[in-house]
């Protein structure tokens, strides 16, 4: 990585750090809310990912079962 991508990515966590830290300070309830929400955001994104890594994996298994199965016909 490039330092100007890492200087840029430092930028926007300190960004989204404050902007987290000006919620928490005004409503502390509706920073556990979005807390809450955050977390559960990226549990569901994590299980689409897994299960779309697992859809994959059974298709490629099907495919080759499929064409070991035409290769024994033949």
């Amino acid at each position: 990585m490039s330092l100007a991508i890492l200087e840029q990515i430092i930028e926007r966590l300190t960004e989204t750090n404050v902007i987290l830290a000006l919620i928490q300070k005004l409503t502390p309830l509706n920073f556990t809310v979005i807390r809450v929400l955050l977390l559960s955001t990226i549990l569901l994104l994590v299980i689409h990912w897994l299960l779309l890594l697992l859809s994959r994996t059974t298709s490629r298994e099907h495919v080759a079962n499929s064409m070991a199965l035409q290769i024994w016909e033949n």
